[in-house]
């Protein structure tokens, strides 16, 4: 938002908020945004022509972690991440009362994370979670190709009930809400 303008020489602080959503396919630990930022209005200047700062700020992506959109349900949010299990990432948000209705921009947990050893392999761990090594590799594009090393956070999602397909029937008004 923007500030009103001020005494001469005092102050104003400005206040922007700057939001960003990697992908699911996203390769990075961290991504870096650099902007521009002027004093189109010379106050800082007293009236000179402002000089141009760059800004950098640094974007560390969380694993197993989403922020949905509008509108979407947990089933959605599921379907999004290769056809996940709704009721496992219901399971991993406890303070989610009702799985048809998840608060936008809302930071939802996926699923546990593992922080690799020396010596893991992608085989390995894909056995140890109980997933296949390709869902363990679509799950964490950053360590895909040999990518993967110690210290680095993977997100595994093992399959709670493998074989089961759960289905909430939703009326036109849903009515299903945790703990009735």
């Amino acid at each position: 938002g923007a500030g009103g303008m001020g005494a001469p020489g005092a102050r104003t602080i400005e206040e922007w908020e700057l939001r960003w959503q990697p992908s699911r396919d996203f390769l990075q630990d961290e991504y870096p945004a650099c902007m521009e930022v002027l004093d189109t209005l010379n106050r800082t200047s007293g009236g000179l022509p402002a000089e141009r700062d760059t800004l950098c700020v640094q974007f560390k992506v969380m694993r197993c972690r989403y922020c949905p959109t509008e509108g979407q349900s947990l089933m959605e949010v599921a379907h999004y991440w290769w056809g996940s299990d709704w009721i496992q990432i219901w399971g991993a948000n406890a303070h989610i009362r009702n799985p048809l209705k998840v608060q936008p921009n809302e930071l939802l947990t996926l699923g546990p994370t593992y922080t690799v050893k020396r010596g893991d392999t992608m085989s390995r761990l894909a056995d140890r979670f109980g997933v296949t090594r390709d869902r363990l590799e679509l799950l964490n594009p950053h360590a895909r190709g040999g990518g993967m090393a110690a210290g680095m956070q993977l997100c595994v999602m093992p399959e709670v009930c493998p074989g089961q397909e759960h289905t909430v029937n939703a009326p036109r008004r849903p009515s299903y809400v945790a703990g009735q």
